[in-house]
């Protein structure tokens, strides 16, 4: 088992993420493919006023916004953090902490 001494990502962490962001990526690929598919079905539009066509169609909107909207900014935010870190750790982030210099 590999003991980790800093806390945070480093530079080598990069494919890890990557591999964690297409993973999501294929996640939601799956789930909105699923859903088009259910929402495509004949009995759904014969159910009672389309009621249950209606929800299957607001949660393809619900679950399209999640890969548009908030993984592009969990994106932007890891990459940050991994160059923030690279700075701090290369200007002598073991004397950030307020500790003796």
């Amino acid at each position: 088992m590999k003991k980790m001494g800093k806390k945070g990502l480093a530079l080598g962490d990069l494919p890890n993420v990557a591999m964690v962001f297409l993973l999501i990526g294929v996640f939601f690929a799956v789930a909105l493919t699923v859903l088009a598919s259910l929402g495509n079905n004949a009995s759904l539009g014969a159910n009672t006023a389309g009621t249950a066509n209606y929800a299957v169609q607001k949660t393809i909107t619900a679950v399209s916004e999640i890969p548009n909207n908030w993984l592009l900014l969990i994106a932007v935010i890891v990459a940050a953090a991994i160059v923030i870190g690279i700075v701090i750790s290369s200007l002598g982030g073991e004397h950030m902490g307020g500790g003796r210099v």
